[in-house]
């Protein structure tokens, strides 16, 4: 499982609550300080915390998964299923972040790659993004109708003083 993603320029919004962490876990913490992780891919630093509770904001989600880089916390992503719960999602964040950025656009990396991976074309995406640059961090939901699937994802650019 590759994680190759391409963080597009949006406006820049303010966060309504510090965008610190994600689960009480430090952006940029190091892989040691998780606890009890199970990795799930012998090439790429992707784990699943052991025992983990899978509900946010209320809402039970099918997954979420942290993304290691350079041995730093940098990337996580919440899977979940069914249009009802994208919505009520995007409620809980708007709630933390405030109101999103419509996108539904064309990602032509992401789409090969899910052509390539799924023997299908990429569906439509419905898609809100948040960003904030002087956090260094930016996230998005979307959810593919076609898939009757969702994810959400956040992006840390992890600077170049190491956290502990």
């Amino acid at each position: 499982m590759k994680a190759s993603h391409r963080i597009y320029k949006t406006t820049s919004l303010a966060f309504q609550n510090e965008p610190d962490s994600f689960r009480g876990n430090k952006w940029g913490s190091r892989l040691e300080t998780f606890g009890e992780l199970e990795k799930l891919d012998d090439e790429y630093p992707i784990y699943k915390k052991v025992d983990e509770e899978l509900t946010m904001g209320g809402v039970q989600v099918e997954s979420i998964v942290y993304f290691f880089k350079n041995d730093q916390f940098n990337m996580a992503q919440v899977v979940f299923n069914s249009e009802k719960n994208f919505k009520k999602l995007r409620k809980v964040l708007e709630s933390r972040y405030g109101k999103g950025v419509k996108g539904n656009y064309l990602d032509p990396s992401g789409d090969k790659f899910y052509e390539a991976n799924v023997g299908r074309k990429s569906p439509e995406r419905n898609r809100y993004w948040w960003v904030n640059k002087q956090h260094k961090l930016s996230l998005y939901i979307e959810y593919i109708e076609n898939d009757k699937k969702g994810q959400i994802y956040y992006f840390h650019e992890l600077s170049d003083k190491k956290q502990s």
